[in-house]
């Protein structure tokens, strides 16, 4: 067991050898260390970056099953209330049987940033 103690969301991860975009979809490698989604439909998916981590850097995460709410990077468009699910480059999207991930509350495009209610499960 560490003896840090017990962190509570966000916590605070250390990052691989590439940076990491705000408002992306991470996952944790086994050494511990977060990086970008990207092999949506195999990767253990754990939160969402709050701000930019530099390479090797430290940043905080945004755990999705720690409920409220969370931004987005938006891989294609969405309409308010539409189930969000993991997509490439650390995105959310509509569609597809990747987990779902919460509930857009703002319409948006692709590229955009939107908050979304979180809601992780494995089907809609």
């Amino acid at each position: 067991m560490s003896s840090t103690g017990v962190q509570k969301n966000p916590i605070t991860l250390q990052a691989t050898a590439a940076e990491i975009s705000a408002y992306k979809v991470v996952k944790l490698d086994s050494n511990g260390l977060m990086s970008l989604a990207t092999a949506i439909n195999t990767e253990a998916v754990i939160g969402l970056t709050i701000k930019p981590v530099a390479t090797s850097g430290y940043g905080a995460v945004d755990l999705f099953n720690a409920g409220g709410t969370a931004y987005v990077t938006l891989n294609a468009t969405v309409t308010k209330g539409d189930l969000l699910r993991a997509a490439n480059s650390g995105k959310v999207s509509v569609g597809g049987t990747t987990l779902a991930l919460g509930h857009a509350l703002q319409n948006g495009v692709a590229g955009d940033v939107i908050e979304m209610i979180k809601n992780i499960r494995a089907t809609a």
